[in-house]
């Protein structure tokens, strides 16, 4: 195994984490061992895995803050950038919120081409690596293994360190599998092990036995109703449509998942049908989504289907819709365009809280692919 990657000295991070402890921030046990470990080994690729709600996403910004501190690396003037890498944009945003320079996996690995084949652009340039780097690779269970190969190959020839994070027992990728669970097998893995986020106290063990597939926790669920008989399909379904149009009426955020892309399509127009019928959503100017027959109109929800990076700029938008931001339509233009807020957050007396720093209400031209939702979870495509 390589070990010749950066690395900080161990005085260097246990400075750090006394740091973090004195300003109220407590690693658990697992997350010092998985902090310490990185930020020390010098090994040019590493595992963490990250079970749900047992604070990955902290570790992970947290070892972004300690990597980019000069101070920790005894004042050396040097760049050392985080890199924050995901299979989808909405989730590299997710990664950008925790102080990482994080971008989707396609759009990164066709920079790097372009770097590799000589791109003197300076936007190209921006986007290569350098010895002092360090490559996060996000739910890495989800991407494509030619992808992770491409990536650890573009980080071996930069000198940059390479850590994969995620669960390999999670949803896996729409391509190839297998990457990271064959990188955590061969080299150095750090496994978070304590469930942190739920909220009543016997959900974290339970979701580690489901992640072990022991059958026998879903009568736990079951006894805490988390698993309802419905009965036939479609008593299921018309019970799921209540319990969703309920909730939407309440100011809650609800999931309603469905097998297809066309049953889908039936079920919000039925939804959407009884949100017009209440006055919650208007019943002229509708327009055509193009998907499934889909219509929307003010009022409604949608969900973008793709990154639209062509549409910063038009009509006053600072940036595109990213694909699966949800939005409110505000308007509807003649041209067949919407007129949207992206969806920031849900606060039980305020309620839903539109807009925020990518610059919403903005415009989606008639040619962005969105969709009424709910809607079938199927994983993006770049």
């Amino acid at each position: 195994m390589e070990r010749d990657a950066a690395a900080l000295p161990a005085a260097s991070v246990d400075a750090f984490v006394t740091e973090l402890a004195e300003s109220g921030v407590e690693l658990g046990v697992d997350q010092a061992h998985a902090l310490r470990g990185v930020l020390t080994s010098g090994a040019r690729v590493e595992t963490l895995v990250g079970p749900a709600g047992t604070g990955k996403s902290f570790v992970v910004g947290a070892l972004a803050r300690a990597w980019q501190d000069d101070a920790l690396w005894g004042g050396q003037p040097q760049r050392r950038r985080v890199v924050g890498l995901a299979s989808s944009q909405i989730a590299a945003d997710v990664l950008a919120d925790e102080g990482l320079d994080s971008h989707n996996i396609a759009r990164w690995l066709n920079a790097q081409d372009r770097v590799a084949g000589g791109s003197t652009q300076p936007a190209d340039l921006a986007w290569a690596l350098g010895g002092g780097d360090l490559v996060v690779v996000d739910e890495s269970a989800m991407a494509d293994t030619a992808d992770l190969a491409r990536i650890h190959q573009v980080c071996r020839e930069a000198g940059a360190k390479l850590l994969l994070c995620g669960d390999h027992r999670q949803l896996a990728a729409v391509g190839a599998a297998g990457g990271m669970e064959l990188a955590a097998q061969a080299g150095l893995r750090y496994e978070l092990a304590e469930t942190r986020r739920f909220a009543e106290a016997w959900e974290g063990p339970a979701s580690l036995r489901l992640r072990e597939r022991d059958q026998t926790v879903l009568a736990e669920y079951h006894k805490h109703g988390r698993i309802v008989d419905g009965g036939a399909a479609e008593q299921t379904e018309a019970a799921a449509r209540q319990a969703w149009l309920a909730d939407t009426l309440a100011g809650r955020r609800s999931l309603l998942i469905v097998d297809t892309n066309e049953r889908a399509a039936q079920v919000s127009a039925a939804l959407r049908a009884k949100l017009v019928e209440l006055g919650r959503v208007d019943e002229d100017g509708a327009v055509s989504l193009g998907l499934q027959g889909t219509y929307a109109s003010r009022g409604d929800l949608v969900q973008a289907r793709r990154n639209a990076w062509n549409l910063a700029g038009y009509a006053g938008n600072r940036r595109g819709p990213i694909n699966r931001e949800t939005f409110r339509v505000v308007d509807t233009n003649d041209d067949g365009g919407l007129v949207v807020a992206r969806i920031v957050g849900r606060d039980s007396a305020a309620g839903e809280q539109l807009g925020g720093g990518s610059g919403c209400p903005r415009a989606m031209s008639p040619s962005t692919w969105c969709s009424a939702t709910p809607r079938r979870c199927t994983p993006p495509r770049g």
